[in-house]
C-alpha cells in the first residue's frame, strides 16, 4: 500500500468511500439524494486546497484508492478559505439552482448540525484536528485505518502541533479502540442532531 497526498484524480473515489462508510449519515441528512455526491464533491475539494499535505489517501497494491484522513492543523483556516474564496457563494447559488438536490428543510437541519459541530471546535482552542477519516468497508480490517491515522498524526506532529482532538461515535468500538491504540483518550462528549459523540484528546 501507499499513502500520499489526495490529488484531483482521487477526489470522486474519496467522496465515494464517505458515502460507503458513513450511509447512516448521510440517509439520516438527506435520504435518497442522487445528487449528494456533487455536495461532498464541493466539501472535499474544499479540504485538499485548504489542508494540502493533511489530506492523504491510501493506495492499495493495485494503485485503488481504499481510504482517506484529512488531518487539519488548523481549522480556522478552513472557514477563512471558504469565505475570501467566494466558495460559499458559489456552494449558495448552486444550492439555490436545486444543483445539490436539497430542499429548504435539509439545508435548515444541515445548517444547524454544522453549529453543534462549531461549538465542538470553539471548545478545542489550538489544536489539531482529525476532521476525516474512512476506509472503503469492503477494504476494512486490513491494517488500513491505523496507516493512515498514523500518517496523519506523523503529519501533525511535523507542523508543531502538540495536541490533536477527534470526535466519534461511541459505540463504534472498532474506531475507540484504534483512537485508542495511538494515544487518544476521552475528555468529553458532544452532540448534534443523529446523536452523541465522544471527543477523544492526544499529546502528539
Amino acid at each position: 500500500m501507499r499513502i500520499t497526498k489526495c490529488k484531483d484524480q482521487h477526489l470522486l473515489r474519496v467522496t465515494e468511500i464517505f458515502q460507503l462508510a458513513f450511509k447512516e449519515s448521510i440517509d439520516f441528512f438527506a435520504p435518497g439524494n442522487p445528487r449528494i455526491g456533487a455536495v461532498l464533491l464541493d466539501i472535499f475539494s474544499l479540504l485538499a486546497q485548504t489542508f494540502g499535505e493533511g489530506f492523504l489517501v491510501l493506495e492499495d497494491e493495485a494503485g485503488q484508492v481504499q481510504g482517506y484522513i484529512v488531518a487539519a492543523e488548523n481549522v480556522k483556516r478552513l472557514w477563512r478559505y471558504a469565505f475570501r474564496s467566494g466558495l460559499l457563494c458559489r456552494w449558495l447559488g448552486n444550492w439555490m439552482g436545486g444543483q445539490y438536490g436539497i430542499g429548504l428543510t435539509t439545508a435548515a437541519r444541515i445548517l444547524l448540525n454544522k453549529l453543534c459541530y462549531l461549538r465542538f471546535e470553539a471548545a478545542s482552542g489550538s489544536a489539531a484536528q482529525i476532521l476525516s477519516v474512512a476506509v472503503d468497508p469492503a477494504a476494512q480490517g486490513k491494517g488500513y485505518g491505523r496507516a493512515l491515522v498514523e500518517a496523519g498524526l506523523k503529519h501533525l506532529k511535523a507542523t508543531g502541533a502538540k495536541r490533536v482532538k477527534l470526535e466519534v461515535r461511541p459505540n463504534n468500538a472498532a474506531a475507540v479502540n484504534l483512537y485508542t491504540h495511538f494515544g487518544f483518550a476521552p475528555m468529553g462528549k458532544a452532540r448534534d442532531l443523529q446523536g452523541e459523540w465522544l471527543v477523544m484528546q492526544a499529546h502528539l
